[in-house]
């Protein structure tokens, strides 16, 4: 997590010394877009072909599950786990969007749920970078992190 924490940090540096016109309305317009997949994801596999349609190819995922070593996961692992994706059940949310360039975005989500399967509630953080590709807004990283919150 320090290591996402240090990737916008050095992101939000660059985009300060560039000459960029974030408008309300591009901020309006990524914040839209990222608060739109994350309530896809929250639906579950129904909505795949968005989730997937919304994750560069060539993305860099990770995903760190209850202590464990960090995993790497390819687009294609990606798109194979998604008809499992259940559906979450929120009890509470928190999440942020920060829009750098115009073309370029961050999206940080602290997300508690349960998790029905394993009668137990889960925290899931995640941060996501965007950038708009062929004019439509991609994921092109992501960082997960899950722990247990409390067992039923």
């Amino acid at each position: 997590m320090k290591k996402i924490m240090i990737l916008v940090g050095i992101l939000l540096v660059s985009c300060q010394n560039k000459n960029t016109s974030v408008t309300e309305d591009l901020k309006l317009e990524f914040e839209k877009v990222a608060k739109e997949f994350q309530q896809n994801y929250i639906e579950g596999s129904d909505h795949c072909k968005y989730i997937i349609r919304s994750v560069d190819k060539e993305a860099q995922i990770s995903e760190i599950q209850f202590g464990q070593p960090k995993v790497l996961i390819s687009y294609e692992q990606l798109a194979e786990f998604c008809p499992q994706l259940s559906k979450k059940i929120v009890v509470d949310m928190t999440s942020q969007q920060r829009l750098l360039t115009p073309s370029l975005g961050y999206d940080y989500v602290r997300m508690t749920y349960l998790r029905e399967s394993h009668g137990d509630t889960v925290q899931r953080i995640s941060s996501r970078i965007w950038r708009v590709t062929k004019g439509t807004w991609k994921i092109i990283q992501i960082d997960n992190s899950l722990s247990k919150v409390c067992d039923d």
